[in-house]
């Protein structure tokens, strides 16, 4: 990259934590993977297990047409089977981001190995990118918190989640404070 290193990492590290996150660096896909994630460890308990469920002709390998059938035969959610073809690029660490191939298209077929689906094991994404969020809830959360302060915002944020006068919380600190 040519231009100036430090704005570019400013820009990508929005949190300031010095590290950026593949939720920094592609929000949408790290959205989508967390979900299917979940998904996996819900009905199968890992990823190899769904691999093995995939995997229809016992190859070794699964195409985009096992892929695609196979969560919508599988019972992946239908939020997730409308990114299939995003999903199953962002696994196929072969098609170098570029464009799956389709059954009507006259492209090499790509394929997932079993090794490609090994970072789900390893990635451990926080619970909060598959929830959906409760506006409701931290609009009486919010109202609550400041109740008990007097109405003063700050001051609730300072003595009751921010402990450390960061002015700042981690998702972990907020876990922790919010059942305080």
């Amino acid at each position: 990259y040519p231009g100036g290193v430090d704005r570019l990492w400013t820009a990508f590290d929005r949190d300031t934590t010095g590290t950026v996150s593949f939720l920094e660096f592609s929000p949408r896909s790290a959205l989508l993977l967390a979900q299917f994630k979940h998904w996996i460890t819900k009905q199968f308990g890992n990823s190899q297990k769904l691999f093995q469920a995939l995997d229809e002709d016992r190859s070794g390998s699964v195409t985009y047409r096992e892929f695609a059938s196979g969560c919508e035969r599988l019972g992946c959610p239908s939020e997730l089977r409308e990114s299939v073809p995003m999903l199953f690029s962002l696994i196929d660490s072969d098609t170098g981001g570029g464009a799956v191939s389709t059954p009507s298209s006259s492209r090499r077929p790509h394929t997932i190995s079993p090794d490609e689906m090994v970072f789900f094991e390893r990635w451990r994404p926080l619970a909060y990118l598959w929830e959906d969020p409760d506006f409701e809830a931290l609009e009486r959360f919010r109202e609550a918190l400041c109740a008990k302060y007097h109405g003063n915002a700050l001051l609730a944020w300072r003595r009751a989640l921010d402990k450390d006068s960061s002015m700042r919380i981690s998702y972990d600190e907020f876990v922790v404070q919010s059942k305080a």
